[in-house]
């Protein structure tokens, strides 16, 4: 078996905090997120946005637990 050498990387591992949907299309709450975010040290935060419309049909019905937003 061959000697094998193994290099030192200098490279830090990056956090990715992941937010998705949850700021509801609210900057207020997507701020809040951001913050939360920074203080667990992430260095960046992934958002999420959608446009229901072309996603879902329009006789899909509504969900029990969105009918109480």
């Amino acid at each position: 078996m061959q000697n094998m050498r193994f290099k030192k990387l200098n490279k830090k591992t990056i956090v990715i905090a992941e937010a998705g949907v949850n700021h509801n299309g609210d900057i207020s709450i997507a701020k809040k997120l951001i913050d939360a975010a920074a203080i667990a040290k992430a260095d960046y935060v992934k958002f999420q946005t959608y446009d229901v419309d072309s996603l879902l049909l329009k006789e899909t019905k509504t969900a029990e637990y969105q009918k109480k937003i």
